[in-house]
């Protein structure tokens, strides 16, 4: 049962906009591993599937190549 330990660094949560279920917790769970204060979250349009697709993946391409001013 592998458990990961608590993480310090700044780090950015890609997550789809389009969700096939209510979502509670906006971090999805990794508030339990990552601060609040260093989680920084970015929705990206689409699903699951369809932000790897034109025009989706356009926009996620865009985060990527300026992940620096991300946080």
């Amino acid at each position: 049962n592998f458990r990961p330990s608590f993480f310090t660094c700044k780090t950015v949560l890609l997550a789809a906009s389009d969700k096939a279920y209510k979502i509670i917790d906006i971090s999805q769970g990794w508030k339990e591993f990552i601060s609040e204060d260093n989680l920084y979250i970015k929705h990206i349009p689409g699903n699951h599937y369809s932000i790897l697709r034109d025009p989706n993946v356009s926009y996620l391409a865009a985060l990527l190549t300026c992940e620096n001013q991300i946080i």
